[in-house]
């Protein structure tokens, strides 16, 4: 039975594009979003539909079962690039079927891409069980394989996309807490400031320089770690020790490699420092604070005799 129009017209809400409810007179952005809200409706409604026009003016979609009334008609909005839904047959007579075929691995990546963004070492034997749990369909290891990739791929974007917004991270992080300190250093490499790399980028909070002098213990311990993966490079942090003997972080940067030149660029003041016994960190002391207490790392020293270091 087709449902009457009515003169309320109701936008659709974006976050409810994976499992969607249409409604006539429905106003969607664009015609993908349009065709998005379809599909999700598809899989969450386990049926086979079929796109059957497709065009700058209008969306059509069927239920391909035989004798299923089940349609929906989208239709341009006149000057602008909306699509607003016009004709809606909500109603399946046709069974359910968990093997259909508007299930595939894009859809799946776009649904689960928050999943992979938290945990994106997740097993795919376990994401797939997991799918196929949720959707109550039938997802293939290949699909599930491939979705898990798409999925990172859309995470990690463009890596020269993302380092261009450093500069913007860095402008937000300066005023979202008033007198921190923030350095982004480039490469010399590059004939201009679009084409250069990053090289080093340092944040000191404001805030934890005022409760570090305020409260802390005069020891900072410093260490360097290592990044694995696409992009590699070298995280040093500083922390010290707040009154319940907890640590305390005071700042953190990253580089390219450690090396002593970037140990004298991180260090700021003058404290009793511990660390690793890392060469290049000791000579970094040497010249920013000539006269000043050096502790090392127990751990550490136990594990360099381990290896005859």
């Amino acid at each position: 039975m087709w449902r009457p129009l009515s003169d309320k017209m109701m936008r659709f809400i974006l976050n409810t594009i994976f499992n969607p409810t249409f409604q006539l007179k429905q106003v969607f952005n664009t015609r993908k979003q349009f065709r998005e809200a379809v599909h999700s409706h598809v899989i969450m409604t386990m049926r086979n539909i079929k796109i059957t026009s497709n065009d700058k003016t209008r969306v059509y979609a069927k239920c391909m079962a035989e004798g299923c009334k089940w349609r929906i008609n989208a239709l341009r909005v006149k000057d602008e690039a909306t699509y607003q839904i016009k004709e809606y047959e909500d109603k399946h007579v046709c069974s359910i079927d968990s093997h259909y075929k508007n299930i595939n691995s894009r859809w799946l990546a776009k649904k689960y891409e928050e999943l992979f963004r938290l945990d994106p070492n997740r097993n795919v034997k376990g994401f797939r069980v997991e799918a196929v749990k949720e959707i109550k369909c039938h997802v293939s290891a290949t699909q599930a394989y491939r979705a898990k990739k798409k999925a990172l791929e859309a995470i990690q974007e463009n890596p020269d996309d993302q380092f261009a917004q450093l500069w913007d991270y860095g402008n937000e992080l300066r005023e979202r807490n008033p007198r921190s300190t923030v350095i982004l250093k480039q490469s010399e490499e590059g004939s201009s400031t679009c084409q250069r790399k990053y090289d080093r980028f340092y944040v000191g909070f404001k805030a934890l320089s005022q409760g570090f002098n305020a409260g802390c213990r005069p020891i900072i311990g410093v260490d360097g770690t290592h990044l694995r993966g696409t992009f590699e490079g070298v995280f040093l942090t500083a922390v010290s020790f707040d009154p319940n003997n907890q640590l305390y972080p005071v700042e953190y940067a990253l580089v390219q490699t450690e090396s002593t030149d970037a140990w004298e660029w991180f260090l700021d003041d003058c404290y009793t420092f511990m660390s690793d016994k890392q060469k290049d960190l000791l000579k970094a002391f040497e010249r920013v604070f000539p006269g000043s207490d050096n502790r090392f790392c127990v751990r550490h020293l136990i594990g360099n005799m381990k290896q005859g270091v």
